[in-house]
């Protein structure tokens, strides 16, 4: 397993509903973000993700507020705080209705953090993506928190841990996020699925559109972080998290979309493995991608077999580990692809009938070496 997949499922897992489910192995995991040994199941999950955005629906007026948002309790040890005095504080430039010295010292640390980031003629967007980026590569997750609590595990589930310790749980990622939006001021609210076992942010940006943003698992450990989870819209995001989708604001932006604003268009299904080679050879860890010839919803099993040949090779000839996500459907549809070290294997997937399989393999084999055995 990656060491990528491996903090993923941990990251789900120490947000679960008990400590011994996390001892016991981490059997469920929040992140399905189509792994290239994945079932035909998850495939067609994918795809489902990738075409029910054809329906645009209108949002009701104002978004129906979750009135659970203040005190949701994660997993019987953390809680979704609402942060907003300490944002307003900042706003209004008067922190005197914080009695709390540690919320004071969150205003401070914040207000800190804004100044070291947040540079005069930002847009929204650029903003929001400076506060993820910082989080992501400056925070670590907190995975044992739940076997013992230290001082800074104690605050894991804050923006105080986040911001003084660098230490943060699902919930201290999201609520912090959520607090520097706020102090930017940004609509955004923290989101939790429906088991109570993960948090995440939508958050509401100058197009008026929300926006899907999960810091934690974004956030690889050892400074290093991905945009996989940036700005998705709930269709590309509903392919690895669960949540009540009417409770919350619903999230259809696709223009702030990070995979959107970076995709390279692939000119056909035969030239995507030269551009996943060339991802690789530039030592990249992430890649957003189109194929011009693969734009309905029956492209994406195209996309993800031919995405799977590599992998396969990759995994056998270079250690090379890569992961493919939904990332938007706007006209077509774009896939995102982190690039990573793993010593995983898995079953193959079969290339679609349409497709000249022959042709394909000659090419992925030029550029990735054979396979071990018959692919």
């Amino acid at each position: 397993m990656s060491a990528m997949s491996a903090k993923r499922k941990l990251a789900a897992g120490i947000c679960a509903a008990a400590a011994v489910a996390v001892i016991g192995g981490l059997a469920v995991s929040l992140v399905m973000n189509f792994r290239m040994n994945s079932t035909l199941k998850e495939v067609r999950k994918l795809t489902s993700a990738l075409s029910s955005q054809a329906e645009d629906p209108e949002q009701d007026g104002e978004n129906k507020e979750n009135s659970e948002n203040g005190e949701v309790v994660i997993g019987d040890e953390y809680v979704i705080r609402d942060y907003s005095r300490i944002a307003e504080a900042y706003l209004s430039k008067d922190p005197s209705a914080l009695t709390d010295d540690t919320d004071k010292e969150i205003l401070q640390l914040a207000s800190d953090l804004l100044d070291e980031i947040i540079s005069e003629g930002m847009s929204d967007y650029e903003k929001e993506l400076a506060v993820h980026d910082w989080l992501a590569e400056n925070v670590s997750f907190d995975g044992d928190s739940l076997l013992a609590i230290p001082a800074a595990s104690r605050y894991a589930d804050s923006p105080y841990g986040a911001l003084k310790y660098k230490n943060a749980v699902c919930v201290g990622y999201a609520t912090t996020f959520e607090l520097l939006m706020e102090m930017l001021g940004m609509d955004c609210q923290v989101i939790h699925d429906k088991e109570f076992s993960h948090s995440w942010d939508v958050v509401k940006l100058d197009d008026g559109e929300y926006y899907l943003v999960d810091v934690t698992f974004d956030s690889q450990g050892n400074g290093s972080f991905t945009h996989q989870n940036f700005n998705l819209n709930e269709d590309a995001f509903a392919a690895s998290h669960d949540w009540e989708i009417n409770d919350y604001p619903r999230a259809f932006g696709t223009k702030y979309n990070y995979a959107v604003m970076n995709c390279k268009e692939v000119e056909d299904i035969y030239h995507l493995p030269e551009a996943v080679d060339e991802a690789i050879k530039a030592h990249q860890t992430e890649f957003f991608f189109s194929v011009k010839d693969q734009n309905d919803p029956d492209g994406v099993y195209a996309v993800a077999a031919v995405v799977d040949m590599i992998s396969q090779r990759c995994m056998e000839n270079s250690d090379v580990y890569i992961e493919l996500s939904p990332a938007a459907t706007d006209g077509k549809n774009v896939f995102s692809l982190s690039i990573d070290h793993s010593d995983d294997d898995g079953d193959g997937m079969e290339v679609p009938d349409d497709l000249d399989e022959d042709k394909l393999v000659g090419i992925v084999d030029e550029l990735f070496g054979e396979l071990y055995e018959d692919y």
